[in-house]
């Protein structure tokens, strides 16, 4: 019994002394040891919307790589050659030397522009429509190849390759050529064979007066 008093203090010190202990080793564990384990870190930059040389000066001075495999992809709103996706994402703590993929835009995707030559209008503007462009300007000519309202030239031409909703401009037949008659002298004639003539040349005889 005597030896309790002895041992009591002891014994308090060593659980301190454990507790302690623990406490340094749960510090090393869940601060230190990982600290020491990442090692140096270094910031990706944000690379979305700068032109591909940008980008290369970006990642070489944030000291990463950037990988020489690059993807291209369509885009409306980014102009060609510039970064529209990267990864890591910008703002993530990477290992220096790290690889950076990038994806630029290859502009707006283009499709074949139909062709509408010889089709009647109405239909010609749904074909355009349904090619995902629009019908532009109308000019029309006299023409004896071509049916009246009938498309005969396109601009841009058939199979030429542009960004959906330009627009198409088109030629449009009026028709054969009007004919232009020579009206002859009919004074003195005979009623009968003045309209025989002029029925001969796709007229005829309108009001008639006599004195």
């Amino acid at each position: 019994m005597s030896r309790n008093p002895i041992l009591l203090p002891i014994i308090k010190i060593i659980l301190i002394f454990l507790i302690v202990l623990g406490g340094v080793g749960a510090i090393v564990v869940f601060f230190v040891m990982p600290t020491l384990i990442r090692g140096e870190e270094v910031t990706v930059p944000s690379l979305v919307g700068e032109s591909y040389e940008q980008a290369i000066e970006l990642v070489k001075g944030a000291g990463l790589q950037l990988d020489a495999v690059v993807k291209k992809e369509p885009s409306s709103d980014t102009p060609e050659g510039h970064v529209i996706k990267q990864d890591p994402p910008a703002n993530l703590n990477v290992k220096p030397n790290m690889l950076v993929r990038l994806t630029l835009s290859a502009g707006s995707e283009t499709f074949p522009v139909p062709d509408v030559a010889s089709r009647f209008l109405e239909t010609a503007q749904t074909i355009l429509k349904n090619a995902g462009f629009q019908r532009g300007r109308l000019a029309t000519v006299h023409s004896d190849r071509y049916p009246e309202n009938t498309v005969i030239a396109q601009t841009p031409v058939a199979g030429s390759k542009y960004p959906p909703n330009i627009s198409v401009h088109l030629l449009v037949s009026l028709g054969g050529h009007p004919k232009v008659l020579v009206m002859p002298d009919l004074r003195r004639m005979p009623l009968d064979e003045v309209r025989a003539l002029l029925e001969s040349h796709g007229l005829k005889i309108g009001k008639e007066e006599y004195k």
